[in-house]
């Protein structure tokens, strides 16, 4: 995976070939102000929902997506995957539009970037170049625990007949296992996981390991720490709750 330098950088994957655009956000180029500056992609209070229409306007810019047709989800910190039809497109661009609760977007529908968006949780791009069908996901430690990797990759299969060997999946920046410390409840959760070592979870690893036990054919890892890189990553651990997000972006191309 590499970062494409410019005004607004982003970071791609060389394992995501034609007929796919994707891009996960940094936090350099946008408008935002404060603790959310400068490219927030999500609606956060104390910065103005035009700022965040501007900079997703100027991360489609940067990636070649279709903005107009920008698509979101008001994210629970879940396992839901809600598949993306023609009524729910292009409600991240602007006011007006129904807007799903889920964690994971799929779609089969050409020119429809998708978006998640986090500040240290797990987002994860997966593409089928057969079905020409896509999915973003934002894998939260709880997503992940209730194993929405695999959900995603079953919707898929169900709504696409995507066969899990043909999919591709980029998984993004996430907090290093040095990084994320659990206690409490969270804690007791992940024990006897094998990606928890004393208290601090491997939450990239967790991922990976989901999607290879769904049977994902092809898979690159960023292998960034959002807490460790406060240059490109906003950051919950390292900056709280009130921080900014980066986002996670793929999209069919239109034939």
């Amino acid at each position: 995976m590499q970062l494409r330098e410019g005004s607004v950088p982003i970071l791609v994957s060389r394992a995501l070939p034609p007929p796919f655009g994707h891009a996960f956000t940094t936090r350099i180029g946008g408008v935002s102000t404060g603790i959310c500056s400068s490219l927030n992609v999500a609606n956060r209070d104390g910065d103005p929902r035009e700022n965040v229409y501007e900079n997703r306007r100027r991360a489609c810019a940067a990636a070649e997506a279709n903005g107009a047709r920008l698509t979101s989800a008001n994210q629970v910190m879940g396992a839901g995957v809600v598949r993306v039809t023609s009524d729910m497109i292009g409600n991240a661009a602007g006011p007006g539009r129904p807007i799903p609760r889920a964690d994971a977007l799929i779609t089969n529908e050409p020119d429809v970037p998708l978006l998640t968006y986090s500040a240290d949780c797990c987002l994860t791009l997966i593409a089928d170049p057969v079905r020409r069908a896509v999915a973003s996901v934002h894998a939260s430690r709880a997503g992940a625990h209730a194993q929405i990797l695999r959900a995603a990759v079953d919707a898929m299969a169900h709504e696409f007949q995507s066969a899990p060997a043909d999919l591709i999946a980029i998984v993004g920046p996430t907090l290093c296992a040095k990084c994320h410390e659990l206690d409490g409840a969270e804690l007791d959760k992940w024990r006897g996981s094998p990606h928890l070592e004393g208290r601090h979870l491997d939450l990239e690893s967790a991922v990976a390991a989901q999607l290879e036990s769904a049977g994902v054919g092809t898979m690159d890892r960023s292998g960034r720490c959002t807490r460790c890189d406060g240059v490109h990553f906003f950051s919950h651990r390292r900056d709280g709750e009130a921080t900014g997000r980066f986002g996670g972006l793929i999209w069919v191309r239109p034939l």
